[in-house]
């Protein structure tokens, strides 16, 4: 009689902010201007004025919560995460009497011995694995990883999936064709390219897997 498979272990995993704790310096309350969002690793997302919006909506019913969901910062504060509520924030401070006194939020500020993967992580910004952000964003965050670890995506195609979600720090329930997104990045003219396109506010917002790949497999890059 086979023997019975050895069930898997429960085991409780840690969340990105609780692993980034021993490297938080001080949790402190900043003037937004006084954050940049430029990265020195990597390139940031580009602020997409449909989630300032949304936001910016939720603040305007007081529903701010700012301690609740300080901003990660480095201690050159570079802000890693929370641009698009620094934005929402800032037009709700310009519409109000309150104005510039409103312009600040609680930061946990991380040293710079914080590890690659975390900061990655924290760049990130992802409270929920199960959800993924536009096609376009996705993209920069992998660059963003390529540029700090140039050899981290690597081997078969199946590979490179479990390695993409563990660098995007998301379950296998993505809701978008990972398969597709690992077969443009292993096609080198269509990688360089894409990274371009995405780095631009238009480029990232328009990126689609389901075009890049029809035009893959009917060689459209042979025309350019």
């Amino acid at each position: 009689m086979p023997a019975k498979a050895a069930r898997k272990r429960f085991e409780e995993g840690q969340t990105t902010l609780e692993q980034a704790e021993p490297y938080r310096i001080l949790t402190a309350t900043m003037p937004v201007d006084a954050l940049t969002a430029d990265w020195s690793m990597g390139s940031n997302r580009p602020i997409q004025e449909k989630h300032v919006d949304a936001l910016y909506t939720i603040f305007q019913r007081g529903d701010m919560k700012r301690a609740s969901y300080p901003l990660a910062v480095l201690s050159t504060l570079e802000l890693l995460g929370g641009q698009r509520r620094v934005a929402a924030l800032k037009r709700l401070a310009s519409g109000s009497d309150a104005g510039k006194q409103e312009l600040y939020w609680p930061c946990n500020i991380y040293d710079h011995a914080l590890p690659p993967e975390l900061n990655l992580a924290l760049r990130m910004n992802r409270r929920d694995p199960t959800m993924a952000e536009s096609p376009g964003d996705i993209w920069v965050q992998l660059a963003t990883a390529v540029s700090e670890r140039p050899a981290i995506f690597h081997g078969t195609v199946a590979e490179m999936e479990e390695q993409m979600l563990g660098a995007l720090r998301l379950s296998g329930a993505v809701g978008f064709p990972l398969p597709w997104l690992v077969t443009i990045w292993r096609n080198e003219r269509w990688q360089q390219m894409t990274t371009r396109w995405c780095e631009t506010t238009v480029g990232c917002a328009t990126f689609q897997l389901t075009t890049w790949d029809w035009m893959i497999c009917h060689r459209t890059d042979d025309v350019f």
